[in-house]
Formats: structure tokens, C-alpha cells, sequence
């Protein structure tokens, strides 16, 4: 995560929204020059400045929901599970260089960043809530987040939540952050939803091979 001011504003779900979500401004070595106004149309910004924090009591109550794919709120297991168990709900998306201009084409960038202005327009007018857009790569930025709960709260969460992703490298990213948490003392949570049928299970039944079906 890039070392730079921040803004401060209001988040979450419900009549109880209280966790604080910060909006780092997008670094310039990162995102193609094209896609850089979009960027900063589509972080949290300010909408109010806090007198505080939420308080330590409420902390053990807030839930991460790592939007990657699945950038909707219909139909989205891990946010109406996070909905459903968490007092306070962090919706969070992370902009992994992985993915930067060397592998991404501005036109596909693009629509990316117009994705989470959407995303994040939607939150704001359904739920009062916004997006959390971070950028660097997901173990280093969840585990900041993880031991301080920074740019989070006071403290970290105690469940993080997301998707399913079974390609190669989204399954190595995946695994080094749920060992993050573990080490964190954080639930890990995961859901099926990018497929009709969950890959994992299909394969275990199927003895280790790819169904023909």
C-alpha cells in the first residue's frame, strides 16, 4: 500500500454503520495514465469526517468481504453471509500489480475501474456503505490489515470472506492470505459463486478427474 494521504469516511451496513474506510490515492507507477482519473472516481472518498473511531468493543464484530470477480451485490454468497453474521461489514477490493499494465490492456483496465465506481455507487445508495480500494500485492496489504487493522478501523477483523477462484495463480494468492489469517487469528470464509458447481467437490467425486459432463 502506497505511503500517502489519506481521507476518512463513513461505512458499512444497516442502521449501525460504523466502520471507518480510508481512501488512498492511486499510485502513478501502477495504473496506465488513460485510467488514472477513473481510479480516483472510483475510490471511497470523504463524506464525513469522524470524531472518532468505532469503538474496541465492536471490532470482534467486523467482517472483510474481498470482492475480486464478483463485483455485484446481487447474488454475492459472501456479502449476504457477511450481511447475515457481522454487525459491521468492510467491503474491500484490492488492486494487485500482478494485473498491472504489463498484462492488462488499458480498454480491459478501464472497464475494470468503471466496474468499482459501479460497485461502489451501488453500496453508497443501497446500503450508505462504500468501496475500500487498496492497491499492492493482497498478502502484503492483508497483512498490515490483518495485525493493525489499518486503513480498517482501531484493530483488525476477525473474518474475512470471498469467493472462489480456482485459476492458478488466484489459488496461490488465496492460500498465502488464509494462512495470514490463520496466523492472525482471522475466520476464513470462502464461497462458491464464480461457477454452477463447486470445482473442488466435482473433482473429489469424480476420484481426481475432470468430469466429462
Amino acid at each position: 500500500v502506497c505511503p500517502v494521504a489519506h481521507r476518512s469516511g463513513r461505512a458499512g451496513f444497516g442502521a449501525a454503520s460504523d466502520v471507518r474506510t480510508t481512501a488512498p490515492q492511486p499510485c502513478s507507477g501502477l495504473v496506465p495514465r488513460h485510467c488514472r482519473r477513473l481510479l480516483l472516481g472510483c475510490v471511497a472518498t470523504a463524506v464525513a469526517a469522524l470524531a472518532a473511531l468505532m469503538p474496541a468493543t465492536a471490532l470482534s464484530e467486523v467482517a472483510v468481504v474481498w470482492f475480486r470477480k464478483c463485483l455485484r451485490l446481487h447474488d454475492n454468497a459472501a456479502l449476504v453471509e457477511a450481511a447475515k453474521k457481522a454487525k459491521h461489514v468492510c467491503p474491500i477490493f484490492v488492486i494487485d500489480p500482478h494485473f498491472g499494465p504489463d498484462y492488462v490492456g488499458v480498454n480491459r483496465y478501464r472497464f475494470l475501474l468503471e466496474s468499482l465506481s459501479d460497485l461502489d455507487e451501488q453500496l453508497k445508495k443501497r446500503y450508505g456503505s462504500r468501496l475500500l480500494v487498496l492497491r499492492g500485492k493482497p498478502d502484503a496489504v492483508f497483512s498490515e490489515l490483518f495485525k493493525t487493522g489499518k486503513p480498517l478501523c482501531k484493530g483488525p477483523p476477525t473474518t474475512i470472506m470471498w469467493e472462489q477462484d480456482t485459476e492458478p495463480y488466484a489459488h496461490k494468492r488465496d492460500m498465502a492470505v488464509a494462512k495470514l489469517a490463520k496466523a492472525n487469528g482471522v475466520r476464513v470464509e470462502t464461497f462458491v459463486g464464480h461457477t454452477l458447481y463447486d470445482p473442488v467437490e466435482a473433482l473429489k467425486k469424480n476420484k481426481g478427474k475432470a468430469p466429462s459432463t
